[in-house]
């Protein structure tokens, strides 16, 4: 038999491979309905604080049983109750904290402003003392002139720095009166009817630190019975304030990532000190309350700085608990009066925002409403794991980087973690779990779809174009499949017949598509004579400095990285050590190489020996890297640029590799790489490397020069805008 078994070939195929397709599906919608679960944060906290448990009381150990039964008594539990790992809600009315753990050298100063309602007051306060912050803090809270024995009781808290007002002057000045006792780097404006939640503080100042042109920060909040309450704040043009996200499940993966908001609620307002000092605080012409919160967001960006919504601070907010919920009574009457002052003061800039339409909140819930773009790949990018995925990873973020508000689906469903968590934060969109859900979470306004790899742009390219009119689709490539598959027939010496298939379906979606990414310029002059109509444009990997360790002195042995599921790797890795390495034993008989990869299979594994070392799936690769003298690229067929070279280039570990390993990099044998195609060659290459350190020195030098020049971050930035640009100009 020349080639596979087609369906077309024999009925009984077809009902298999149909069977196979659903049941596929099937596990792709049980997989997502788990990644939902597991995406969770408060799923993420648990299992965090799980596996430090393990590590410290080791399941089965009498020291766990010990802690446990005494951890149930403390807390009234019998064997059948466990601890809920939703929003922890701090019963109104018990006592208040002794004291709440507060600095003399606060990063933060957290102002509270009060006027009555002890219970809540005690309650804010308990979750305060109960949360656990790396940030130094201290607690203001300006007592507004309270009509009930809050001064007093205040008194009782250690810790806490009263700020009295013998004259009730309203929320806004109250603020406005904590600010100026603040000494903080930061200011974190809170309610007394919140409640802080583990991990809120922190999540807080590492968004804010996260650039330098951050003003103010605001948090997730939730109601009390658990939905959303709010995840950023919209202005439409009109006035018209909007929380977006209302009533909302708090995990819904739509709210899950960092973002710029027009503004944040002044239920948890962390602001710069500086910004508030320059500003005067709130503006008084909001007195006494409403529309302060949304008036500092317009001042902050008008001063230069940028309103960031953190999900990752979670803090639960008993909207109305201190004024109430009736807007024609009381402060809350305030809300419609102060509504008209704000539209009056920044009534150009209104002029600016999306007109009031909540059937677009979707693309409004991002200030400035930009441009948005949808990226669909087989799964969240492990850029630990792969080489594709430190792409994807790096491209993601230098659109989002330009401006463009990017959501990511998942094809496999999945919300991998950390990778899920670390994207989120960089300020990209997540939408993980089954696909018709996905699609109905996108909302409106993607203008472009990139679609990764060429099984994942066959199923979605008709999804996106009939849930998207008007889309302009990119096909990226990641590598030319076909052609990988034509190399691996011609070397093993298969049939061709499923090489041809692969051809067939690459070219019909190259044809498809508005435009294609290749990664290397060998592919971009082959499709040029293949598909001379379509628009295919070179975006490579990205590798960024990376420490590349000492000198030749100390080092030794050789290192192969590259993820073991790749068959290509696979391939390298066997015929490298059963045809090259004994060679090179041959010559240096202490040496040892090193696999490096995940997902190593029993084959790989049984290769361990002696003189290799089979390391699976390495977290960190700077030591390992530091460590070998030579790096080596055995790759006997393949298609686009190889990370694995790059990396080591970066890293400065010198490469010893095949013609097919250094394909399209520019990279010269003898000057920047040494090049061997036959066993003997590629083994005297290694032994070169290893023996002469004036070699092995200018190899490294050149080598990683011409990598940091060629796929730096800004080459490749204005590679993939240029694309973008000429297909969604504005």
């Amino acid at each position: 038999m020349s080639g596979p078994l087609e369906p077309e070939d024999d009925p009984r195929v077809a009902a298999l491979v149909q069977r196979l397709q659903e049941t596929e599906q099937a596990l792709r919608d049980r997989t997502a309905e788990l990644a939902m679960y597991q995406g969770a944060a408060t799923f993420r906290f648990a299992s965090a604080l799980g596996r430090a448990v393990d590590r410290a009381l080791p399941l089965g150990s009498t020291r766990r049983h010990l802690v446990a039964r005494g951890a149930r008594r403390a807390l009234g539990m019998d064997r059948s109750q466990s601890l809920r790992t939703s929003a922890v809600r701090v019963t109104a009315g018990g006592p208040a904290p002794d004291s709440v753990p507060t600095s003399d050298r606060p990063v933060v100063s957290i102002v509270i402003p009060v006027h009555g309602r002890w219970d809540l007051t005690a309650a804010c306060l308990r979750s305060l003392a109960s949360t656990y912050a790396l940030t130094s803090y201290e607690v203001v809270v300006v007592d507004d002139a309270s009509p009930d024995d809050t001064r007093a009781r205040l008194a009782d808290v250690a810790g806490v720095r009263v700020h009295a007002l013998d004259e009730n002057v309203g929320f806004l000045r109250a603020c406005n009166a904590g600010i100026a006792q603040a000494r903080g780097e930061w200011v974190l404006l809170l309610n007394n009817d919140t409640e802080v939640q583990q991990g809120w503080l922190d999540a807080l100042v590492r968004a804010a630190r996260s650039a330098p042109d951050i003003g103010v920060v605001g948090a997730r909040l939730l109601n009390g019975d658990g939905t959303l309450q709010d995840a950023g704040g919209i202005v439409f043009s009109d006035g018209t304030p909007w929380n977006y996200g209302r009533r909302w499940s708090p995990e819904d993966p739509r709210v899950l990532h960092r973002r710029e908001v027009d503004y944040v609620t002044g239920a948890v307002l962390l602001a710069r000190r500086s910004l508030l000092e320059q500003l005067g605080g709130f503006d008084e012409r909001f007195v006494p309350a409403y529309f302060e919160d949304t008036d500092l967001g317009f001042a902050a960006r008008a001063a230069g700085f940028r309103v960031l919504y953190e999900p990752a601070a979670v803090v639960v907010h008993d909207e109305g608990g201190s004024h109430g919920t009736d807007e024609r009574s009381g402060v809350k009457a305030y809300q419609e009066v102060n509504r008209q002052v704000f539209r009056d003061k920044w009534a150009a800039e209104l002029a600016t925002q999306p007109p009031y339409d909540p059937a677009r909140v979707s693309t409004a819930r991002v200030h400035g409403s930009p441009r948005r773009l949808l990226v669909v790949d087989h799964g969240v990018p492990m850029p630990d794991r792969d080489s594709g995925s430190r792409r994807m990873r790096e491209l993601l973020g230098l659109l989002v980087e330009a401006g463009w508000a990017v959501t990511l689906v998942p094809d496999n469903g999945a919300a991998l973690e950390p990778y899920t968590s670390d994207l989120r934060e960089a300020g990209v969109e997540v939408l993980a779990g089954p696909t018709a859900a996905a699609l109905d979470a996108l909302g409106e306004g993607i203008e472009v779809a990139v679609l990764s790899r060429l099984h994942v742009a066959e199923r979605w390219l008709p999804l996106v174009r009939r849930r998207i009119p008007g889309v302009r689709t990119v096909f990226d490539t990641v590598d030319l499949h076909f052609l990988r598959s034509e190399r691996e027939a011609a070397l093993t010496g298969a049939g061709t017949r499923g090489a041809q298939k692969v051809r067939e379906r690459e070219l019909a979606v190259l044809r498809q598509a508005d435009a294609s990414l290749v990664v290397s310029p060998v592919e971009r002059d082959l499709l040029a004579r293949e598909l001379p109509q379509a628009r295919v444009a070179v975006v490579s990997n990205v590798e960024p400095p990376a420490p590349q360790g000492g000198g030749p002195e100390g080092r030794a042995g050789l290192l192969f990285v590259g993820s073991c599921l790749h068959p290509p790797n696979l391939d390298g890795v066997r015929w490298f050590v059963e045809s090259v390495l004994p060679m090179v034993v041959e010559e240096l008989p202490d040496v040892v190489l090193r696999l490096a990869g995940s997902g190593p299979p029993e084959t790989l594994q049984a290769l361990a020996g002696p003189h290799v070392e089979v390391l699976g799936w390495v977290p960190d690769l700077e030591p390992v890297y530091a460590a070998a003298r030579v790096s080596v690229a055995p790759l006997r067929y393949g298609a686009g640029v190889k990370g694995k070279v790059g990396d080591a280039l970066r890293h400065g570990l010198p490469v010893a590799g095949t013609s097919t390993a250094v394909e399209g990099m520019g990279l010269l044998d003898g000057e920047h790489v040494l090049v061997g195609d036959d066993p003997r060659a590629l083994a005297d290459a290694v032994v070169r490397l290893h023996r002469d350190d004036a070699l092995w020195e200018s190899l490294r030098a050149a080598g990683r020069e011409r990598v940091l020049d060629e796929y730096s971050r800004e080459r490749a930035a204005a590679a993939l805008l240029s694309v973008l640009g000429d297909l969604a100009p504005r």
